[in-house]
C-alpha cells in the first residue's frame, strides 16, 4: 500500500513539475523576446517569475524522477531478499540442510 502510494506521489510529482516546465517554457518565450537597444534582457518581474517557474518545474521533476529511482533500488532489494530468502542455510547442529535447497 505504501509503494503504491509512493509510486502515485513521484508519478504525479514528475508530471506536475513537467506541465510547469511546458507552462514556464511559454512564459520564458515571451521574456526572452523583450531586447532593448543595447542587446540585454529587460529583467523585470515577467522575466523572474519565468524564471521562478523554470526552476519549479525543474525541481519537481527531479524530485519525482528521484523519488521513483528510490521507489525502483526498494524494489529491487526487496526482489533480491526474497530470492535469498527462498534459499535453506546451514544451521549449527542441523548438518541435514543444504545451502542450496535447489541443488537437489
Amino acid at each position: 500500500m505504501i509503494l503504491k502510494f509512493s509510486v502515485f506521489i513521484g508519478v504525479a510529482t514528475s508530471v506536475v513539475g513537467s506541465w510547469v516546465l511546458a507552462h514556464g517554457h511559454a512564459l520564458d518565450v515571451a521574456c526572452n523576446a523583450r531586447v532593448n537597444k543595447y542587446g540585454a534582457a529587460a529583467i523585470g518581474f515577467g522575466c523572474t517569475k519565468a524564471i521562478s517557474t523554470l526552476l519549479m518545474g525543474v525541481a519537481l521533476t527531479t524530485g519525482g524522477l528521484i523519488i521513483l529511482a528510490i521507489i525502483l533500488y526498494v524494489i529491487y532489494k526487496n526482489a533480491r531478499s526474497t530470492m535469498w530468502s527462498d534459499k535453506s542455510f546451514t544451521v549449527a547442529g542441523q548438518p541435514n540442510h543444504s545451502i542450496d535447497s535447489y541443488s537437489r
